[in-house]
């Protein structure tokens, strides 16, 4: 077991945690009238913008903390093929989040192609780590 890994996992998950936390309590009162339109469409799509990338942080700091603990307590296996599919878990999980923060408006998933290069991100990374 590394200790220095485990203390990174652990900080990583209460940032996650306090993100998600304080998300809680911001997200709710985002409404579109405030907003500004973007490149990308009305004020409620830059809502939906800022709710996902909101939403994704707190993924990526999960994420994190779950690769740095698994790192911390597996030995001698295969750092690269650990590497691979925890990538592979992200960027599903990511995919996911996407659908989540569209569920109201699905028909925004059509103006940006991100969900399909998330899969296409990790299927390759699965095909490599196999």
């Amino acid at each position: 077991m590394n200790v220095e890994l485990t203390i990174a996992g652990l900080s990583c998950a209460i940032l996650a945690l306090g993100h998600w936390f304080v998300g809680r309590r911001v997200l709710p009162g985002l409404r579109s009238e405030r907003m500004p339109s973007s490149p990308f469409g009305p004020p409620s799509m830059t809502v939906g913008m800022v709710r996902f990338t909101w939403h994704i942080v707190t993924v990526v700091l999960v994420a994190f903390a779950t690769l740095l603990v698994t790192l911390a307590w597996v030995g001698d296996d295969d750092p690269l093929t650990l590497l691979l599919r925890w990538f592979t878990a992200f960027w599903l999980v990511a995919t996911v989040t996407v659908f989540w923060v569209a569920r109201r408006r699905p028909r925004n998933l059509l103006r940006l192609p991100v969900p399909v290069l998330f899969v296409v991100i990790a299927a390759m990374c699965w095909a490599a780590s196999t």
